[in-house]
């Protein structure tokens, strides 16, 4: 055979080897393609399996368009509308109600096996922990603070006992800060924070809620709370593993307690969706944030912090050799120990109403699923490692966020 024809086969042989790849290239496309738009579907049709019974359904319309959003989104979206219901006494089944600031707005029913799946199904978990220190800040105009102190009766407990009038002493100081407030406060303390303010010139910068236990979302749920304790400090299911002086802690004895502290991410989540004050991120500060001491807060109360966009921005307090991922909930359930301060964390809208989203179904999951309940710092240790991405962590002392933050 001559090189001409030898070349003329050579050049038939690669178009055909080029023409079969980009047949299989567009077969590999198209299949890829339809698979992530049947689980984009699929996703939908989990979620409007819980549309039966809205009354409102434009508000249903215009929460959910599947055909357009990726994944995340549509994830976000659905985990958004389930950690907004909440639950109120009925007969035959649980009623929830699609709840905003402290209003209602609308019902449906749901039976609590449909909502621990809905839960499950919401709930994605990661295991990937990247750096968790962002030094880009965002420049916004003065954030707005949250507070909240409601009386549960500490000032007669045998352990760790506190009266209303300590913490009055201690939050006088939280509400002295030159900033935009909204507090939530029982009959015991509104004509306290009122008249505080009123007297440092702020009334017109400070929204207060007069709220009691019952207001709150997770108080349905002080009778399962209530029960734990109770088995554990009897001992039925107190574990030999767990540190017997917590026995004595605020945590392991008062459903009150945890109902309340386990709360600020709901009372953030309040302020954020009503921002009275048109303000792009928001502060909580325990009450009891400083503990009344004036070197613990900035000269002459004015804060002017950075917080980076999208993200809860708090303090871990243990050393900084110290990584976060190596707490589980086995490590840190009845220890006495702490990672992580309660009393501080920020964060524009969407990060901190997606913290209230997540935080909300890990206490349901605690409750629930594992029988346990505790402080928020150990629940804040867990959703770190869990959504490493939407934190902001900073080492520091238990009230540096003023030094932190600036």
């Amino acid at each position: 055979m001559s090189p001409r024809i030898n070349s003329k086969v050579g050049a038939f042989v690669l178009a055909l080897f080029i023409l079969h790849l980009i047949v299989i290239l567009s077969i590999i496309k198209y299949f890829t393609i339809a698979a992530v738009n049947r689980g984009l579907k699929n996703e939908t049709s989990r979620i409007r399996v819980l549309s039966t019974g809205f009354k409102n359904h434009d508000f249903w319309e215009n929460f959910i368009d599947s055909s357009e959003e990726d994944e995340d989104e549509l994830e976000e979206r659905k985990t958004e509308l389930l950690s907004t219901i909440k639950v109120v006494n009925s007969k035959d089944e649980d009623e929830y109600e699609i709840t905003g600031p402290l209003l209602t707005t609308t019902k449906i029913h749901i039976t609590p096996i449909q909502i621990w799946t809905s839960y499950q199904t919401s709930h994605e978990t990661t295991n990937r922990v990247q750096d968790l220190t962002t030094t880009t800040p965002a420049t916004e105009k003065l954030p707005t603070l949250v507070t909240a102190l409601l009386d549960i009766g500490r000032g007669k407990w045998r352990y760790y006992a506190r009266t209303i009038s300590i913490y009055h002493n201690y939050m006088f100081h939280v509400l002295s800060l030159k900033l935009p407030l909204v507090a939530f406060v029982d009959e015991h303390s509104y004509e306290f924070v009122l008249k505080t303010r009123e007297k440092l010139g702020m009334l017109d910068q400070t929204k207060i809620w007069n709220i009691t236990l019952e207001d709150l979302p997770l108080y349905r749920h002080i009778n399962v709370i209530r029960g734990i304790l109770e088995n554990e400090l009897t001992g039925r299911r107190w574990q030999d593993n767990w540190d017997n002086a917590t026995q004595t802690h605020p945590e392991a004895r008062s459903p009150e307690y945890d109902l309340v502290v386990n709360s600020k991410p709901y009372f953030l989540y309040n302020a954020s969706t009503e921002n009275p004050f048109d303000t792009s991120n928001f502060i909580w500060l325990d009450a009891g944030y400083g503990q009344g001491k004036p070197k613990n807060f900035p000269d002459e109360y004015i804060w002017e912090p950075n917080f980076p966009k999208d993200k809860v921005s708090l303090t871990k307090i243990t050393p900084f050799y110290d990584p976060i991922t190596r707490y589980t909930i086995d490590k840190l359930y009845r220890q006495d120990w702490s990672v992580v301060s309660g009393g501080f964390l920020a964060g524009n809208k969407q990060a901190v109403q997606r913290y209230y989203r997540y935080y909300h179904w890990k206490v349901v999951e605690l409750l629930f699923k594992h029988q346990m309940i505790d402080d928020d710092q150990t629940i804040l240790v867990m959703l770190i490692n869990e959504y490493p991405e939407l934190f902001n962590v900073l080492h520091g002392g238990w009230f540096d966020a003023f030094k932190l933050f600036q």
